[in-house]
């Protein structure tokens, strides 16, 4: 009970998120476009805090990710894997827009990385999230031990790129 109660807040967490940085960027295409030094400033200052608020929001759905693998490494737990993908994604082009190159790169690849493994290994033929394993590997479906190994896989990966991100 106390999972699921922790796991929606998490969930009004992130769209709490996303409706903050809705606003900013609400607030900067507001701005006048014949901007006086001190509207440049405050244009500026609104710049680099939408750029940390992206940063921090998709430093936080990338963590959620990374944790729903690292659980799958020790036993599988299927409603991790449910929750991460209900959530909304910041895959949005106007959201990503406010940052770097790099960051939209490396994001991407992130997320790429995420999804690849969760259509390989966790959804069946219809979509869904996978809560039956055999335990050997089938033309069909994957053990659980080859869900582990590819979480743990995945899990060193992930680490690598956090390296990349901060």
């Amino acid at each position: 009970m106390m999972i699921i109660i922790l796991l929606s807040l998490i969930g009004s967490i992130v769209i709490t998120l996303q409706i903050i940085t809705i606003k900013i960027i609400s607030k900067v295409n507001q701005l006048p476009s014949d901007l006086s030094v001190d509207s440049e400033d405050k244009q500026s200052n609104l710049q680099a805090d939408l750029q940390e608020e992206m940063h921090q929001a998709i430093t936080y759905e990338c963590l959620t990710m990374y944790n729903a693998v690292s659980k799958q490494i020790d036993s599988l737990h299927a409603n991790e894997i449910r929750y991460v993908i209900k959530q909304p994604s910041w895959n949005n082009s106007a959201l990503l827009e406010h940052l770097s190159a790099d960051e939209k790169e490396l994001y991407l690849f992130f997320k790429t990385m995420f999804d690849t493994y969760v259509e390989t290994y966790w959804l069946n033929s219809k979509g869904t999230v996978r809560t039956v394993f055999t335990q050997t590997d089938t033309p069909t479906s994957f053990s659980e031990k080859t869900i582990s190994q590819a979480s743990l896989e995945l899990q060193s990966k992930m680490r690598q790129w956090f390296d990349n991100w901060s």
